[in-house]
Protein backbone atom coordinates (compact mmCIF):
# COMPACT_ATOMS: atom_id res chain seq x y z
CA UNK A 1 0.00 0.00 0.00
CA UNK A 2 2.92 2.36 0.68
CA UNK A 3 4.11 1.87 -2.89
CA UNK A 4 0.64 2.69 -4.21
CA UNK A 5 0.45 5.90 -2.16
CA UNK A 6 3.89 7.00 -3.30
CA UNK A 7 3.10 6.18 -6.94
CA UNK A 8 -0.18 8.13 -6.86
CA UNK A 9 1.49 11.11 -5.22
CA UNK A 10 4.37 11.06 -7.72
CA UNK A 11 1.96 10.77 -10.63
CA UNK A 12 -0.03 13.73 -9.37
CA UNK A 13 3.09 15.83 -8.84
CA UNK A 14 4.53 15.04 -12.27
CA UNK A 15 1.40 15.45 -14.40
CA UNK A 16 0.99 18.52 -16.58
CA UNK A 17 -2.36 19.13 -14.90
CA UNK A 18 -0.57 19.65 -11.58
CA UNK A 19 -0.20 23.33 -12.40
CA UNK A 20 -4.00 23.59 -12.06
CA UNK A 21 -4.08 21.49 -8.92
CA UNK A 22 -4.44 22.64 -5.36
CA UNK A 23 -2.82 21.22 -2.25
CA UNK A 24 -4.30 21.66 1.20
CA UNK A 25 -3.18 20.38 4.58
CA UNK A 26 -5.47 19.54 7.47
CA UNK A 27 -4.29 19.46 11.08
CA UNK A 28 -6.59 18.82 14.01
CA UNK A 29 -6.86 17.67 17.59
CA UNK A 30 -9.68 15.90 19.44
CA UNK A 31 -10.30 14.71 23.00
CA UNK A 32 -12.83 12.03 23.90
CA UNK A 33 -14.17 13.09 27.29
CA UNK A 34 -15.49 9.61 28.15
CA UNK A 35 -12.38 7.58 27.36
CA UNK A 36 -9.88 10.40 28.02
CA UNK A 37 -8.10 9.67 24.74
CA UNK A 38 -6.43 12.51 22.86
CA UNK A 39 -6.09 12.33 19.10
CA UNK A 40 -3.99 14.30 16.63
CA UNK A 41 -4.64 14.02 12.91
CA UNK A 42 -2.94 15.57 9.92
CA UNK A 43 -2.55 15.04 6.21
CA UNK A 44 -2.41 16.59 2.77
CA UNK A 45 -5.14 16.69 0.16
CA UNK A 46 -4.47 17.15 -3.56
CA UNK A 47 -7.27 18.23 -5.89
CA UNK A 48 -6.79 18.14 -9.63
CA UNK A 49 -9.83 18.74 -11.76
CA UNK A 50 -12.61 16.43 -10.56
CA UNK A 51 -10.28 14.13 -8.57
CA UNK A 52 -9.25 14.54 -4.95
CA UNK A 53 -6.65 12.38 -3.21
CA UNK A 54 -6.34 12.83 0.53
CA UNK A 55 -4.36 11.12 3.24
CA UNK A 56 -4.78 11.40 6.98
CA UNK A 57 -2.55 10.04 9.74
CA UNK A 58 -4.19 9.53 13.14
CA UNK A 59 -2.13 9.56 16.33
CA UNK A 60 -3.58 8.76 19.77
CA UNK A 61 -2.49 9.35 23.34
CA UNK A 62 -4.06 7.70 26.38
CA UNK A 63 -3.75 8.81 29.98
CA UNK A 64 -1.20 6.04 30.61
CA UNK A 65 0.95 7.11 27.62
CA UNK A 66 1.44 10.56 29.15
CA UNK A 67 1.53 12.59 25.91
CA UNK A 68 3.42 10.03 23.83
CA UNK A 69 1.32 10.09 20.69
CA UNK A 70 1.52 6.88 18.65
CA UNK A 71 0.27 6.32 15.11
CA UNK A 72 -2.97 4.40 15.40
CA UNK A 73 -4.23 4.43 11.81
CA UNK A 74 -4.15 6.19 8.47
CA UNK A 75 -6.70 6.90 5.77
CA UNK A 76 -6.17 7.16 2.01
CA UNK A 77 -9.23 8.46 0.18
CA UNK A 78 -9.88 9.09 -3.50
CA UNK A 79 -12.99 10.88 -4.75
CA UNK A 80 -14.30 11.88 -8.16
CA UNK A 81 -16.93 14.57 -8.77
CA UNK A 82 -19.26 13.09 -11.39
CA UNK A 83 -21.42 16.23 -11.37
CA UNK A 84 -21.58 19.28 -9.14
CA UNK A 85 -23.82 17.36 -6.71
CA UNK A 86 -22.62 13.73 -7.06
CA UNK A 87 -19.29 12.36 -5.80
CA UNK A 88 -18.02 8.78 -6.11
CA UNK A 89 -15.40 7.82 -3.54
CA UNK A 90 -13.15 5.07 -2.22
CA UNK A 91 -11.96 5.18 1.39
CA UNK A 92 -9.05 2.96 2.47
CA UNK A 93 -8.26 2.50 6.16
CA UNK A 94 -4.79 1.40 7.22
CA UNK A 95 -3.59 0.19 10.63
CA UNK A 96 -0.53 1.44 12.54
CA UNK A 97 1.72 -0.75 10.35
CA UNK A 98 0.16 0.78 7.21
CA UNK A 99 -1.55 -2.48 6.26
CA UNK A 100 -4.98 -2.15 4.69
CA UNK A 101 -7.77 -2.99 7.12
CA UNK A 102 -10.91 -1.75 5.39
CA UNK A 103 -12.11 -0.37 2.05
CA UNK A 104 -15.37 1.50 1.55
CA UNK A 105 -16.84 2.47 -1.83
CA UNK A 106 -19.73 4.92 -2.00
CA UNK A 107 -21.66 7.69 -3.67
CA UNK A 108 -22.48 11.02 -2.01
CA UNK A 109 -25.23 13.38 -3.12
CA UNK A 110 -25.06 17.06 -2.09
CA UNK A 111 -28.22 19.13 -1.75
Amino acid sequence: MKKLMVALFALGMSSSAFAESSIETTVGVERNLDTEINKLFFGPSITSGDFTLSTTVNMVDTTTDNMKFNISSADVDLSYSVTSIIDVYIENDLDADFKQTDTTVGIAVKF
